[in-house]
C-alpha cells in the first residue's frame, strides 16, 4: 500500500510550487518537484533547483496513503546544501486543508531541498517528533520512538540532545507529533507531553503532541512561547501503552 506525500507552496510573486514524492514510512525523503500528467511541470527536480531565486512565503505538507486515511504527518521542512534545517513546514494527513504562512520567508536556489517524514498511525508507541525554530532563525527537529513507561531521549538527526544542539538559544516556537492512535499518555503511566528539563531536573517546557492525519483535517498547530536552552538540557518522551 503505497504512500505520497505532497507539499505545495507559495512564491512572493505568485508563483505557485507544486512537489509530490512515494516514501517509505520513517523515513525522511526529499520531496521533488510532480512529474504526474495531470500538471504542466517538469517531474523530479530539487525546489531549489526547480524554482532558483524565488522566495517562498507559503507551504504544507500533506500525507496520503491509497485507500486508507492513515497516514500521519512527522514533520516537514527545507534544508540548505549543508543539510542544515533552514525552515520548518506544518501540514498534515489526507484530509489537511491549509497553506500557512512560513516562520521566515526564504529564498530558493539550487541545493535547497524540501522533505518530510511520515508514520501510519496504530495502537502502539510510536515515533514522537519536535520541530522547533529559535529567535535567532535556527532550526533542528528532534525526535524518537516512545517506549512504554520509560523515560526516553529526543535527539536530531546527529544523534544530539536539544541542549548540545541549542545551547544558548531561545526556541519561540514549535510543533509536536505523535502518531498513537490512543495518545501518548495511554495508560496513564506516562507524561501526556514531550518535555525539557535542565541538568538539575527542574521541568522548563512541555510540548502536547497532536496526530495529525488519520482522516482528521488537523495541521500541525506551533505552541509558541520562549524557552532558553542551556548546554545540559534533555528533551524526552515517556509513552505509556495500555
Amino acid at each position: 500500500m503505497a504512500t505520497n506525500i505532497s507539499i505545495y507552496g507559495l512564491c512572493s510573486d505568485g508563483t505557485f510550487v507544486a512537489l509530490r514524492d512515494t516514501v517509505t514510512e520513517d523515513t525522511l525523503t526529499e520531496i521533488k518537484t510532480d512529474a504526474s500528467a495531470d500538471l504542466n511541470i517538469t517531474g523530479d527536480v530539487g525546489l531549489g533547483q526547480a524554482f532558483q531565486d524565488k522566495t517562498l512565503v507559503r507551504a504544507v505538507a500533506k500525507v496520503q496513503t491509497d485507500d486508507a486515511t492513515t497516514g500521519c504527518l512527522s514533520w516537514a521542512d527545507l534544508k540548505d546544501a549543508q543539510g542544515t534545517i533552514i525552515c520548518p513546514i506544518q501540514g498534515g494527513g489526507s484530509s489537511v486543508s491549509a497553506l500557512p504562512v512560513l516562520v521566515k520567508p526564504v529564498r530558493l536556489k539550487t541545493g535547497i531541498i524540501a522533505e518530510a517524514r511520515w508514520q501510519a498511525v496504530a495502537d502502539s508507541v510510536q515515533y514522537g517528533a519536535l520541530m522547533c525554530y529559535t529567535a535567532s532563525g535556527m532550526c533542528d527537529v528532534f525526535y524518537a520512538l516512545g517506549v512504554d513507561s520509560t523515560p526516553t531521549s529526543m535527539q536530531n538527526a546527529s544523534g544530539a540532545t536539544v541542549g548540545q544542539s541549542l545551547a544558548g538559544q531561545v526556541i519561540v516556537g514549535a510543533y509536536a507529533t505523535y502518531s498513537a492512535t490512543n495518545g501518548l499518555d495511554d495508560n496513564d503511566d506516562g507524561v501526556n507531553a514531550f518535555y525539557i528539563e535542565s541538568a538539575e531536573g527542574q521541568l522548563k517546557a512541555m510540548y502536547p503532541p497532536g496526530r495529525v492525519g488519520n482522516g482528521t483535517n488537523d495541521l500541525t498547530n506551533w505552541i509558541r512561547y520562549p524557552v532558553r536552552i542551556d548546554q545540559n538540557d534533555t528533551l524526552t518522551i515517556t509513552a505509556s501503552l495500555a
